[in-house]
């Protein structure tokens, strides 16, 4: 019944917009995305939700903060956990750390409980593609929620080009600059990006200047390329650092502060790619890298208890080290048909030492408690691929994927436990179906499985937060999740459209509950008074949404765009109960209208949106709130000018009505404020 109107529905749709599009011509358009299949496919025949944006969705943001690229995406919401300048990204309610970040189709991994961040300086980036829903056969462990695939740009087309940028955010009196050069000439090509960031505490309208929420951040890139005959070659280093604090709402009778001083990035990269070696294989493609990333983290709680003073220091050294290897062919082993294989291995090794202690201070006397631990662990993982694109009649195209994994994690060394080991074989499977009897639109059935293997820190980690010390279970099982997809597209000059109804299960939930007493195998606490609790599965979580996305470009002066996500979460945590009070809003979206102009050789570009979100509440296993925030709106005003692709101007007018509003799991949303940037392209 629910296809059958979903059908109906399309189909009204489909009338209403072919008429609006008469007068243009149908033709496919030529965005093409990779990340959903694993190979070149034009964006109406993918067979699951991908979003691409391109470099003129690039061009038009004015970005403070790169994961605002993703923020009007139907099914995607931001998270940034209070610690500024550390966005991640949380796709149809799953959180960040069932999303997927590829950096060049390299995984960027992150064994901390929160997710992977989006760390990269938004000058190097070419185009992005975000997979919203589960996508693990072709994009490996997490992809849960989805996958969001970063490509970085390589030289230009003349042999020297030069840009230098800046830009100013008044609600945290930040700048951000940055330069580069790129080029190319006989075959070679290169690129070279610097940027530098620093923001002051942000400014709010219901919370006021957030104490300890400023941040900054500087990043250097580069692109050195080789390309003979049908052979490519090329290397890429990449460093980010970050420093942060992180603003914690103020508690009656307690104090906590928290800061992210250091967590740098490195990441080195070689990559080979060759195309039409002969009739069979199409293309053929290896990558090798190397990232380490370095964590200092402190964590600082004074409570007072009249006549009792306590207060606990803790501090958190970490380093993390990934190697990886990916090969991948394209062969053409039916005709006009892509196989797609592949083989990855990614080896995560996770070294932590913490410090700390506990002061007590009472009218008997004061007594300190130092405390110290250290662990060493590692994951390696080794997936093998397939994908065969099958065009079994005219009008209708399929894709089989399918995968192998074989996961291992050890903890080598440890003050807080013995040394204990846990392993995992999978094999999932997904299956699309595109029905495209014209060239303009396309309808897809899509059934796809998530897989997410505990990180280190849930497996083997003691972590105290505040008056609660966290502990990991070797135990845990892998998270699951599968996914039904029924979805339309349409592509013509005047409008695109993409509507997607989904219904998504995931299992084995990856929580933390307390527990009464030290689990086996770990040391007690040196401080008592500690809540004691474990990462352990919970039973599953049921997510049933529909998402919209609309352009109309009429010749008008302006042209209204949409998208639009309406969603119902349920968690079942196995213990007898169960909520629909999962975080996740109801309905969320963006609205607005767009006007073009040019004059002469300027062009200009405005957009007047509102983005909007229902409010949501989080409820935990036993019932309690957890968090709750209530919904919003506020309104904006773009506008973007160009001159000869040499001058680029961003202004943004945001929180126009200056709103006091706060998303779940981010900070308190700025107030009415100003971002303004230049770009200058010599």
């Amino acid at each position: 019944m629910k296809a059958r109107i979903f059908i109906g529905g399309l189909s009204l749709l489909s009338l209403s917009v072919a008429q609006a599009a008469l007068d243009g011509p149908s033709v496919r358009l030529a965005d093409t995305v990779i990340t959903g299949t694993g190979f070149e496919v034009a964006s109406l025949m993918s067979p699951g939700s991908v979003t691409r944006i391109g470099e003129d969705d690039l061009r038009r943001r004015s970005l403070a903060d790169v994961a605002d690229l993703f923020r009007d995406i139907p099914g995607v919401v931001l998270s940034d956990s209070d610690t500024p300048g550390m966005k991640r990204i949380s796709i149809r309610g799953e959180s960040s750390r069932r999303v997927t970040i590829r950096i060049d189709g390299q995984t960027v991994t992150d064994h901390t409980d929160y997710g992977t961040p989006l760390l990269i300086d938004p000058a190097m980036i070419e185009r992005v593609e975000v997979v919203r829903g589960p996508a693990s056969v072709i994009n490996g462990s997490n992809a849960i929620g989805g996958v969001v695939n970063i490509i970085t740009r390589r030289g230009s087309d003349v042999p020297l080009e030069s840009y230098v940028g800046g830009g100013y955010y008044s609600a945290t009196q930040g700048y951000r600059s940055n330069a580069g050069l790129s080029g190319s000439s006989g075959g070679f090509d290169y690129r070279l990006g610097l940027s530098r960031s620093e923001h002051g505490d942000r400014r709010t309208r219901g919370h006021g200047e957030l104490d300890n929420s400023a941040y900054d951040n500087q990043s250097a890139a580069l692109h050195l390329g080789y390309r003979r005959d049908n052979h490519y070659v090329a290397f890429k280093a990449e460093r980010f650092d970050l420093s942060a604090g992180s603003w914690v709402e103020p508690q009656p009778g307690s104090e906590f502060n928290l800061d992210f001083p250091k967590r740098d990035q490195r990441h080195y990269a070689l990559f080979y790619e060759a195309t039409d070696l002969n009739p069979v294989v199409k293309k053929l493609s290896a990558n090798a890298y190397r990232r380490t990333v370095d964590r200092d983290f402190n964590n600082n709680v004074l409570t007072r208890v009249l006549p009792v003073t306590v207060m606990v220091d803790n501090n958190s050294l970490d380093e993390q080290l990934t190697r990886g290897l990916g090969l991948q062919a394209e062969l053409e082993l039916f005709s006009e048909q892509t196989t797609l294989i592949g083989l990855e291995y990614m080896d995560d090794e996770l070294d932590s030492d913490k410090f700390g202690s506990t002061t007590r201070i009472t009218p008997a006397g004061t007594v300190v408690t130092p405390a110290s631990a250290s662990q060493k662990a590692d994951q390696q993982t080794l997936s093998a691929f397939a994908q065969q694109e099958w065009q079994f009649a005219e009008s209708w195209t399929a894709y089989l994927g399918g995968r192998y994994y074989r996961v291992e994690s050890e903890l080598a060394r440890s003050t807080e436990r013995t040394a204990v080991d846990s392993a995992d074989e999978r094999v999932l499977g997904s299956l699309g179906i595109v029905y495209s009897p014209a060239p303009h639109w396309a309808l897809r059935a899509n059934l796809a499985q998530g897989y997410s293997y505990p990180t280190l820190a849930q497996l083997y980690s003691v972590s105290p937060a505040r008056e609660r010390i966290f502990y990991g279970n070797p135990d845990l099982k892998p998270e699951r999740a599968r996914v039904v997809e029924l979805g339309w597209r349409y592509e013509v000059p005047l409008v695109t459209t993409d509507v997607v109804l989904f219904h998504t299960i995931a299992k084995d939930y990856i929580d933390r509950q307390r527990i009464g007493a030290t689990p086996d195998g770990y040391l007690p606490p040196g401080n008592s008074a500690l809540e004691q609790w474990q990462y352990t599965n919970v039973n599953e979580a049921n997510t049933t949404g529909l998402e919209v996305s609309l352009e109309w470009r009429p010749d008008w002066l302006v042209q209204p765009h949409a998208a639009l996500s309406l969603s119902r979460r349920e968690f079942d945590y196995g213990n007898g109960y169960s909520t629909r009070d999962s975080g996740l809003p109801a309905a969320m979206g963006t609205l607005g209208l767009r006007s073009y102009a040019q004059l002469g050789q300027v062009s200009n570009e405005f957009d007047f949106f509102v983005r909007t979100a229902s409010g949501a509440e989080r409820k935990g296993a036993d019932r309690s709130v957890e968090d709750r925030e209530g919904g919003y709106a506020t309104l904006n005003l773009a506008w973007t000018l160009d001159y000869q692709e040499r001058v680029g101007v961003r202004l943004l007018l945001g929180n126009l009505l200056n709103r006091s509003y706060r998303p779940l799991d981010e900070l308190p949303g700025l107030k009415r404020h100003i971002d303004t940037e230049i770009t200058l392209t010599f």
